[in-house]
């Protein structure tokens, strides 16, 4: 199935069911039981505007975009979303990622912060690595977390201790687009 937005930027994710997109301060939730033909279930107003998503469980995480904060929203019930807990995190919340209780976000200049949402109602920071360049992007593979980091590449860190993520090695990727 094709769904063509007609204007903006959109960041989408789909748990069974259900399709959840956000843009501009609005969480859409669709069912999508039937592919051919969405059907709206609830729309919520959320802070910031042009973030990403990540569905882990029966939460969905929002790093906020502009609005620099870091928001945990319940999902057991669809037509029901409960915002939880909020972060503000200083900086663009530009990627994220969760892995058990840790969401691990790419904080623009600020570089890699791990936060605890063990009580999505309250979470915190646990550590933070300030990277190089201006991180864009975060995925976690058992110990380690790969940043991607703009101009400065790929940064390798070590977060098996997550109050203290430390350096494993930072790849330059303009070697590889030839700047």
């Amino acid at each position: 199935m094709l769904i063509v937005f007609p204007f903006g930027n959109y960041e989408a994710v789909n748990l069974g069911n259900c399709l959840y997109l956000y843009q501009d301060s609005c969480l859409a939730i669709y069912d999508i039981t039937n592919l051919g033909l969405p059907v709206p279930v609830t729309k919520v107003r959320v802070p910031g505007r042009n973030g990403r998503l990540f569905v882990r469980g029966s939460y969905l995480y929002l790093a906020t975009g502009y609005d620099h904060s870091l928001q945990i929203i319940e999902i057991t019930d669809p037509q029901n979303p409960i915002l939880r807990g909020s972060l503000n995190l200083s900086a663009n919340t530009i990627g994220l990622y969760v892995v058990d209780t840790l969401c691990y976000i790419a904080n623009a200049n600020l570089g890699l912060r791990i936060i605890s949402v063990a009580n999505p109602d309250i979470p915190y920071e646990l550590g933070n690595y300030n990277t190089p360049g201006i991180s864009y992007d975060v995925v976690v593979f058992d110990t380690l977390a790969i940043v991607a980091d703009g101009d400065a590449g790929v940064v390798i860190l070590n977060v098996r201790i997550p109050s203290n993520p430390t350096l494993i090695s930072v790849y330059d990727t303009r070697v590889v687009h030839g700047g």
